[in-house]
């Protein structure tokens, strides 16, 4: 899929990989199919992207 300018993605991880989806760890449950949650991000104007809610070994942190 091509992500929209203005919309907000969640960041995962599987096998190495980077995969971003619409769906939210919320939205997953105990089903979620990735190794590990990054963050959400948002997609700007200017083709970059901010770090909205990111994942540490801690737990979430808002940013």
């Amino acid at each position: 899929f091509t992500p929209k300018i203005g919309e907000e993605y969640h960041l995962y991880e599987k096998e190495g990989q980077k995969i971003l989806s619409f769906i939210s760890p919320n939205e997953w449950g105990k089903s979620m199919p990735y190794d590990q949650f990054l963050a959400t991000v948002l997609l700007l104007a200017d083709r970059t992207w901010e770090v909205r809610v990111e994942h540490d070994k801690n737990g979430l942190i808002q940013i």
